[in-house]
């Protein structure tokens, strides 16, 4: 009991001492962490210990003492380090933790530390120089060996670890989140991960192990582990390359192991997964970035006894997207000799990786080179700068064009190359290389074999080429040359080549541009064009330096026969072909010459070209004597360098015909538009178009064309104008921008000599015309531009035309006319004839088949506008149609259908033809779309006519008023009597020719007056039948209000077989006449004057025919009857010479006043109940055969005839008073007026028995103009006088009518007896306020007029 309390209280004591110790400590530290931040004595210690081991001089702010399981810390805050090498590349730590050792302490009697902790280190080494060398023995790698194996520290931990590598902006810093290392008396192991960024998952985790101490460092081994993942090291490697590359990618995943010693690799195993590295260069125009890809594979290096080896196993490698095939690399290192080989290399797969070759290695060939093709069995080997050696063979190896250098598509061949010796043996099958600025044009190569080698001498080098066979388009060659170069020699070349061309259009593919230099190689490439060459020889023997030997050190010469060739010798003039040119090169000179040669198909003669000094700057003469047509010349100076100059002008002349002359140029080849020419061109017999016109030339023209350069003169070339001589003179000359042309047209001719004109037309002219002409022409960019002057004063010029045209001789009329043509081809020309008439005519003549706009106007003033087609405007005060028309018959007239223009207003003050006219008439005329139509106004004529061509065509002719009158004679002579007429002509009837062109008329006139003569409404319409050899009438008639002629029938028609068609071309008219009352519808007619027929109305039926149409009426040979009736009516006033009275002595008469509103006693005349009769016309005669009248106061009978040829008048008038009636004045029909008188006193007391007039014969004669009317005889009787019912009244009161007649008589046969007529008693003393009598005239106006 006892031991157990003694252990008991042991135990609580000693755990109390414990607790008091625990107790103690933690007050004694906590004490020292309260006193140490402010135990300056104990800082600089700390400080001396680090300079004394890491030479680093500290600071920091804050001492603190820590207890933690692994001991006592020392913690320093926020310390500052200050190297003494004076780099400052550790910028801070944030905290700094020191473990004491207490063991070790007290064994040294200071302070010893056992490990080291670092937070929040900032590390800057972007100011290390690595560019330096270091003196000490032992390497960077050794020297760090060395420092982990004897590290002071057992342990030493790093966190939150920054290391600047650089600008923040260029290169990201590194971020290791720890880094630890624990040192042992054997073994030293540290191990670590670097993180790109606080987030990142770019990580590099490695491992070291080493083995060994620094007593004895050759002894040192060690292994490394690395573990990169997702790393993108382009940051940090981009700043290192510059601007020659710019890596777009990267990345980097893979581990490795390696072994290593003091001084060796011993083993590394490097295994690759997914890498990547994605670049572009800088000024690259492709869009797409180059790949490197690296899916896996391994890579292994062993180090050996005599040596090392590099192996690579399964390797999937890709450059951009396409797999490396059979890629197996190997190289190993045998004493002193490495040796590589790679048994297959795809070009293409590689190509790209030229770009990362440097710049400072200035390869002869670009980076970016798209190879393809292969490289097998490649050999290397080095020892040493004087002895190695390359060789390989290739295959369908090929590149494109790129720079200056050439492009090939498929080569093969072998190579070998060492420090003394270069040879290359080549062949390509056909293929297109490309050439770069070496050539023009790309070769299509069709076959080449070649030898090449080159041995190197302390000179220089010195080369062969045995053999060279070229076959490419259109070139066969084979060449042999050697030469030699180097440093301090010139350049020497000795060639000899054989050429065949096949066509010397291709030869400028083979123009070794920079041997040429550029003018000379663009001349000949442009000028040669086509042509072969068969054995062409080239020699070449000198320095290429001193080409072209002017001092005689060398020799160049070629010979090439070209044949059926072409050459354009400038740019801006025709080739000249075919051509068998001999071109004959002779150092720095190049003749050329031709027997025969053609430009276009102008012969050029004895051409001979030279081009001296063979230079850019070289000028080539070319001359040749030229001949051909001018047609040939004109193409020729059209597509050269004077085509806008006299080529121009010589088309805008339009020249034609042979010409011949020398031709010269000059063209310097480094400006080959500046081409200088001169010459002549004769002419003979040419002809040549009047500059601007298009239809007007000049003929047989002979003179001479000289020209030098754009100037061009004729002087004087004498030609003919339709045959008509003329003069012209032309010159052209540039001016700034422009080509002027000047030239004057001078001729003189003969007024007979104009109707050689084409479409002239104008008669009546006598004399000379002389005339002026002046051309000016500018030509610019936009075209010729032309104007024509023409000036005559027309003076010995007569003109025997109606007016307003005439003109005698030596009276001077200006004649003016203006031509523009624009440069947009608009057409202007005016001619202006002193104030008679003028001519306007505007036509766009750029346009195919424009329509002209063409107005002429006399003594019209010109419109605003002028409309297209032609207009023709008149305003004369008078117009005489006969006289124009006797002008006109010279020419064909025109159809009504074919309207010579296309409009007109017409002004005429009075118009006149055959002696009759219409005043104050206004005429539109109108082409229409079917053939022309007139609108008619005045106070002469109103209504319109119109023309339609159809498959008939149609005349309308519709009038509301047309007044035609007849001129007054100029004499008031009688006319005399018409001379008998002349034997008429054949009659030849017209036919189907002159039916088929009468138009079918539909005529309507409301009121047409002819010669004061109203014919009322007058119509017409009728058709043609051509076929049918028809014209009739669908309808016609002549009236007014009282009647009207209408006709029934009224054709013609031709001969046919037929029972109806007549025997030759007959016209029929027949129609028939009714009117109401014939006086008014006959006054109607006649507007002045009134119509002695009163009161009747009448009927008639016409019926007429002739041979021919109807316009071919000759009364000789026309026939028919017009009979006719007249009722009951009066002629007034009718002078009979006695037979008036018994209308007024009439007892009956006064009835018929009373129902006649005493017409008999107020009207004079001779009443009758009817009047009818017949007038036959046959022969040319109209025959009056037993024309009656029954008349109240008589009976009249007329028989007789009229001759229409000469208008005689031959009639026999019968007339019988009516003696039957009562009678109380018949005393007044008594032979004796005293009788009379007393028969008049005692008739109301007896019944005397008197004799009295029975029967008046008349007789008429004369002309119808001038009718003759004599009494020939009288028949008497006695008569028993009766006594009137009343009582007679005296005559001066009243004058009874005449006693309606009782009987009768007989028409008597004409008299023929000389019997002289009986007296007759005075009217006056029976009627004294009737009027002396006069003769009978039988119609006032003679027919047809």
């Amino acid at each position: 009991m006892a031991l157990r309390r003694i252990c008991q209280s042991t135990l609580y004591y000693l755990w109390l001492l414990l607790a008091v110790v625990v107790i103690v400590a933690a007050l004694a530290v906590s004490s020292l962490r309260l006193l140490v931040p402010h135990a300056e004595h104990i800082k600089q210690p700390l400080v001396d210990w680090f300079l004394d081991t890491y030479q680093m001089k500290i600071d920091y702010k804050q001492l603190d003492l820590q207890w933690s399981r692994f001991g006592l810390y020392v913690s320093l805050s926020d310390v500052n380090v200050d190297p003494t090498d004076g780099v400052d590349r550790l910028k801070g730590i944030d905290l700094m933790s020191l473990r004491i050792d207490p063991l070790a302490s007290l064994m040294a009697r200071e302070v010893r530390f056992g490990d080291i902790r670092m937070h929040g280190v900032e590390l800057d080494i972007s100011t290390i120089d690595t560019s330096g060398e270091s003196n000490d023995q032992q390497s960077p790698a050794q020297q760090l060996m060395v420092e982990l194996v004897g590290s002071r520290f057992k342990a030493f931990e790093l966190s939150d670890l920054v290391i600047h590598l650089g600008d923040e902006q260029e290169i990201p810093s590194l971020h290791i989140p720890y880094l630890t290392w624990t040192n042992s008396e054997r073994l030293h192991q540290g191990e670590g991960r670097i993180q790109m960024g606080p987030d990142s998952d770019e990580t590099v985790k490695f491992i070291v192990k080493l083995s060994g101490n620094e007593q004895r460092p050759k002894k040192i081994t060690g292994q490394l582990y690395i573990e990169v993942n997702n790393l993108s090291p382009h940051p940090f490697v981009q700043p290192y390359l510059g601007d020659e590359i710019t890596i777009t990618d990267s990345l980097l995943s893979f581990e490795t192991w390696v072994s290593f010693g003091w001084d060796s690799i011993d083993q590394v195993m490097l295994r690759l997964d997914q890498n990547r590295l994605a670049w572009r260069l800088p000024l690259s125009e492709d869009d797409d970035d180059h790949q490197l890809v690296i899916e896996k594979g391994y890579l292994s290096f062993n180090a050996e006894q005599q040596g090392w080896h590099l192996f690579s196993d399964d390797l999937d490698v890709h450059t951009n997207g396409e797999l490396w095939r059979d890629l197996n690399l190997k190289i190993w290192q045998r004493e002193e000799q490495i040796q590589a080989s790679v048994e297959y290399v795809d070009l293409s797969l590689i190509a790209p990786l030229l770009e990362w070759i440097p710049e400072r290695w200035e390869l002869p060939i670009p980076k970016q080179v798209p190879l393809k093709g292969a490289v097998r069995d490649l050999m290397v080997s080095y020892q040493d700068a004087e002895r190695w050696q390359i060789q390989a063979n290739f295959a369908n190896v090929g590149w494109p064009k790129i720079d200056n250098m050439p492009g090939a598509e498929l080569v093969n061949g072998d190579i070998y190359l060492n420090q003394h010796l270069l040879q290359l043996e080549l062949s390509a099958p056909p293929q297109l290389i490309s050439t770069g600025e070496l050539f023009y044009h790309d070769i299509e190569l069709e076959r080449l074999d070649a030898f090449f080698q080159a041995y190197r001498h302390d000179w220089g080098w010195q080369f062969e080429l045995p053999k060279l066979i070229l076959r490419a388009t259109d070139l066969s060659a084979e060449v042999v040359a050697q030469g030699r170069m180097g440093p301090d020699l010139p350049n020497e070349l000795y060639l000899y080549a054989e050429l065949d061309l096949a066509d010397a259009g291709h030869a400028d593919y083979y123009f070794p541009l920079p041997a040429m230099g550029a003018d000379l190689a663009d001349y000949l490439s442009e000028s040669l064009q086509s042509g072969q060459a068969k054995g062409a020889q080239i020699l070449w023997h000198g320095p290429l330096a001193n080409f072209p030997y002017d001092d005689g050190s060398g020799m160049f010469q070629a010979y090439v026969p070209l044949r059926n060739s072409r050459f354009k010798f400038s740019p801006d003039w025709p080739a000249l072909e075919p051509l068998d040119l001999d071109l004959q090169f002779e150092n720095s000179d190049l003749n050329m010459l031709a027997q025969q040669a053609r430009l276009y198909d102008v012969h050029v003669d004895d051409l001979v070209a030279r081009i001296p000094g063979l230079s850019g700057d070289s000028v080539l003469s070319i001359d040749g004597n030229i001949s051909g047509s001018s047609t040939s010349v004109r193409e020729v100076m059209r597509d050269s360098m004077l085509a806008d100059s006299l080529g121009e002008t010589l088309d805008l002349m339009d020249l034609k015909g042979p010409v011949w002359g020398p031709l010269s140029l000059k063209i310097p080849l480094d400006n080959a538009e500046a081409v200088e020419v001169s010459g002549f061109a004769q002419l003979e017999q040419a002809e040549l178009l009047v500059p601007g016109t298009h239809t007007h030339y000049i003929t047989d023209a002979s003179g001479r064309i000289d020209y030098q350069q754009q100037n061009f003169r004729i002087e004087k070339l004498l030609g003919n104008y339709h045959q008509l001589p003329v003069t012209i003179s032309v010159s052209g000359d540039q001016k700034g921008d422009d080509y002027l042309v000047d030239g004057t047209i001078d001729a003189s001719w003969q007024a007979e000599q104009l109707r050689q004109l084409p479409d002239f037309w104008v008669p009546g002219l006598t004399g000379r015309l002389d005339t002026h002409a002046k051309v000016q022409s500018r030509i610019d960019d936009k075209g010729p531009h032309t104007e024509i002057t023409i000036r005559s004063d027309l003076s010995p010029l007569t003109i025997d035309l109606p007016a307003p045209f005439a003109k005698p001789a030596d009276q001077a009329q200006q004649l003016l006319g203006n031509i523009t043509i624009s440069a947009a081809h608009q057409f202007d020309m005016t001619f202006q004839l002193g104030d008679v008439g003028q001519l306007r005519w505007l036509q766009d003549l750029s346009v195919a088949d424009s329509a002209a706009s063409i107005w002429i106007g006399v003594g019209a003033e010109p419109p605003e506008q002028i409309e297209a087609g032609l207009s023709l405007d008149i305003s004369q005060p008078h117009i005489d149609i006969n006289q124009w028309l006797a002008v006109l018959d010279q020419q064909h007239s025109a159809t009504p259908s074919s309207l010579p223009f296309d409009r007109g207003h017409w002004h005429f003050d009075q118009i006149e033809a055959e002696g009759w006219y219409l005043e104050q008439v206004n005429i539109e005329m109108e082409k229409t779309p079917l053939g022309w139509q007139a609108r008619l106004s005045g106070p002469a004529a109103e209504g319109s006519v119109r023309f339609d061509s159809l498959e008939q065509p149609l005349l309308d002719i519709k009038l509301s008023q047309f007044n035609l009158q007849q001129l007054e004679p100029e004499s008031s002579t009688p006319a005399a009597p018409l001379p008998p007429a002349t034997p008429a002509a054949e009659f030849v009837p017209a036919g189907q020719n002159e039916l088929a062109n009468i138009p079918d008329l539909d005529v309507l006139c409301n009121t047409c007056v002819v010669n004061n003569v109203n014919l009322g409404e007058v119509r017409l319409k009728s058709v043609t039948q051509p076929k049918l050899g028809l014209w009739q009438i669908e309808e016609a008639w002549l009236k007014n209000p009282h009647g009207q002629i209408t006709l029934e029938q009224f054709d013609w028609r031709l001969a046919a077989d037929g029972d109806d068609a007549p025997a030759q071309p007959m016209t029929t008219l027949k129609g028939k006449l009714k009117v109401s009352n014939f006086g008014k519808y006959a006054e109607a007619f006649v507007t002045s004057g009134e119509n002695p027929i009163k009161d009747s109305d009448a009927t008639g039926e016409l019926n007429f025919s002739w041979p021919g149409a109807p316009y071919q009426f000759n009364p000789q040979t026309a026939e028919g009857v017009f009979a006719w009736e007249l009722g009951p009516g009066y002629v007034s006033e009718l002078s009979d010479k006695g037979a008036r009275v018994f209308t007024l002595l009439s007892i009956d008469s006064l009835v018929r006043k009373i129902r006649l509103d005493f017409s008999d006693v107020f009207d004079k005349g001779l009443h009758y109940n009817s009047f009818e009769g017949d007038f036959v016309l046959k022969d040319g005669y109209v025959n009056s055969k037993q024309l009656e009248m029954d008349g109240v106061a008589g009976d009249m009978f007329i028989n007789g005839r009229t001759n229409l040829a000469t208008r005689e008048l031959d009639y026999d008038v019968v007339f019988n008073p009516n003696i039957t009636g009562s009678l109380p004045l018949l005393s007044a029909l008594t032979f004796n007026p005293f009788t009379g008188l007393a028969v008049l006193a005692v008739s109301t007391v007896i019944k005397p028995a008197v004799e009295v007039v029975t029967q008046v014969r008349f007789k008429v004669s004369g002309t119808t103009s001038n009718p003759v009317v004599e009494e020939v005889g009288r028949s008497s009787k006695e008569v028993e006088l009766q006594k009137p019912k009343t009582e007679p009244q005296l005559l001066d009161e009243v004058l009874p009518d005449a006693a309606e007649a009782g009987q009768s008589s007989a028409a008597p046969t004409p008299s023929t007896s000389p019997e002289a007529p009986a007296p007759v008693v005075s009217e006056a003393q029976l009627l004294p306020e009737l009027p002396t009598e006069q003769p009978i005239t039988v119609g006032d106006t003679p027919p047809n007029e």
